[in-house]
């Protein structure tokens, strides 16, 4: 099997969908326990007290978030990093000889300490980063409910969403806190007839008739057509997130997947170090990093380091958990590990010799 980046992109495509799904289960979950009167509750004190601080604890305690709703999420992360790891030997020739010791097998541990502590270290890592966020959306959100003094039923509701079927839709718990402001932002031009609003790329263009008409009568939309609108805005943008998230996530986790499975190889005697190398491939477009634009195609060997040549930071690959979060946030980028099967053949055919 040809390591490339397009064998790579193959294999992340398989890993990315359950990723996507485990995050979607998570936030319907999140929405669906979350007590509804308690947050009513909550949001209609803040408004009338202006405590905004303690509306959004109040609010946090009764939406319960914890790692527990994530657990699908953890299992799919840790799938993707152990296919990760299978995958990179997978690469190994069908027949490696290496003299009287015979044929060459090796198979990737997924349940190595490294490899169980660095699926434990990460999905507590973004887990902590979604349920911080959630706060920020919480509280940016609970602060304008204050400042305008909004209806508060109508706020829980912008919140959790309404039901449709088994599901909550068109809410704003499961959104980044960017994302959520987005949602605000085009309710207000909505509120305000402001053509702003066609600027949207994910808002539902079916409902586009139903702004042209109310803008150029002049007339205001009703507050169930800005809140329908606006829920199907919501629904495109957690599908997005959704997506983002399996994408980035699935190849972070497939590459720290396949760094193990090298570190396995060199930990076991199997391989030498400088048998292996690392080549950077960068992801064409308009969101990739100039930094990483410019590591595209630069192989260096195991043990050196990738040098960011805007921010100086050093990677042992994307996604190296020990570099800098401006250099691994939303990275898109991906690695090849090639080992020099030959060389592993003369080195090996060496050791029999000394050992005979």
């Amino acid at each position: 099997m040809a390591d490339t980046r397009a064998a790579f992109l193959a294999e992340l495509d398989k890993v990315a969908p359950q990723l996507r799904d485990a995050f979607e289960r998570a936030i319907q979950d999140i929405r669906s326990t979350a007590q509804a009167r308690a947050i009513d509750e909550a949001i209609k004190r803040a408004i009338e007290t202006g405590d905004i601080a303690g509306g959004v604890q109040q609010v946090i305690a009764a939406i319960q978030l914890g790692s527990e709703f994530f657990a699908p999420l953890d299992r799919a992360i840790s799938e993707a990093f152990y296919q990760g790891g299978v995958w990179q030997l997978s690469n190994l020739p069908k027949r490696v000889s290496t003299g009287s010791q015979g044929p060459l097998i090796i198979r990737f541990d997924g349940r190595h300490p490294n490899a169980e502590a660095w699926t434990r270290r990460h999905s507590a890592a973004l887990i902590t980063e979604i349920t911080n966020d959630t706060e920020k959306l919480i509280r940016e959100t609970l602060t304008e409910a204050v400042e305008q003094a909004r209806p508060y039923r109508r706020v829980t509701r912008e919140l959790l969403g309404r039901t449709d079927g088994n599901q909550k839709t068109g809410a704003l718990i499961g959104l980044h806190s960017r994302q959520a402001r987005a949602v605000r932002g085009a309710r207000g031009e909505l509120e305000t007839l402001d053509v702003r609003y066609f600027a949207r790329t994910l808002r539902d263009k079916r409902f586009d008739s139903v702004v042209r008409k109310a803008i150029e009568a002049g007339q205001p939309l009703s507050a169930a057509d800005i809140e329908r609108i606006t829920g199907r805005y919501s629904d495109r943008l957690l599908r997005a997130r959704a997506k983002t998230i399996s994408r980035s996530e699935g190849s972070r986790a497939m590459n720290a997947g396949r760094a193990e499975g090298v570190v396995q190889m060199i930990e076991r005697g199997e391989i030498l170090p400088e048998h292996v190398t690392i080549t950077w491939d960068a992801t064409p477009g308009p969101r990739t990093r100039d930094s990483h634009r410019a590591l595209n195609g630069q192989t260096i060997k195991w043990g050196e380091f990738f040098v960011s040549p805007v921010t100086g930071a050093l990677m042992r690959w994307p996604h190296d958990e020990n570099a800098p979060a401006a250099e691994t946030v939303n990275c898109r980028c991906s690695a090849r590990f090639r080992t020099d099967w030959k060389a592993v053949m003369l080195w090996r055919r060496e050791q029999d010799g000394l050992a005979a």
